[in-house]
């Protein structure tokens, strides 16, 4: 084990590190050039993370969530893009969805 990185973040550093382990590896190895990118640039134009959470979920579409109730939701008539709607039973919390008995779907638009 040389480096751990939990979560988001630290592209460029994340990066050199693996560079430098790859040349001590492999000292005449040819590597591309660094990507150069801002983190931000990484994820430009693609589908968000989803958070599964009743507090920090975004693009979620349909009924309102209750926090730590099992509740039957319908998903939305409509769903844009990068969004999604329950429907069946779900009991949402703070860190976590769980589908319920009932027939359940997620819905990405």
């Amino acid at each position: 084990m040389r480096y751990f990185k939990f979560g988001e973040g630290r592209y460029a550093q994340t990066e050199d590190l693996i560079r430098t382990l790859l040349k001590r590896a492999d000292p005449n190895v040819r590597l591309p050039p660094k990507t150069g990118q801002k983190d931000t640039s990484l994820t430009k134009d693609r589908t968000p993370e989803t958070c599964l959470s009743n507090q920090r979920i975004s693009g979620y579409v349909g009924d309102p969530l209750e926090a730590d109730k099992a509740r039957t939701y319908r998903s939305a008539s409509d769903i844009p893009v990068n969004s999604l709607s329950l429907d069946g039973a779900w009991p949402a919390g703070y860190q976590y969805f769980t589908s319920g008995i009932q027939a359940y779907s997620f819905t990405f638009g």
